[in-house]
């Protein structure tokens, strides 16, 4: 079933290498790891922890709508 989602492109292959590493178990897509794609040269505001963000402060991704992959 993996190998055939792979062949058909139903799954991404390089996303699901990133879910194998440390840290990166619940990324939502790899645009949010690209730091080419954000306005300070750094990972996307999804990946911040939700500790260290502002108490109460809700954020979402504008590329891909996730509300913190960092876990």
């Amino acid at each position: 079933l993996y190998d055939y989602c792979l062949k058909e492109k139903i799954a991404d292959a390089n996303l699901i290498a990133k879910w194998k590493k440390v840290g990166y178990e619940n990324l939502c897509c790899l645009r949010c790891i690209q730091t080419r794609d954000t306005n300070f040269g750094t990972n996307c505001i999804c990946r911040v922890p939700k500790g260290k963000l502002e108490e109460g402060r809700i954020v979402e991704c504008i590329h891909c709508g996730c509300r913190g992959c960092s876990g």
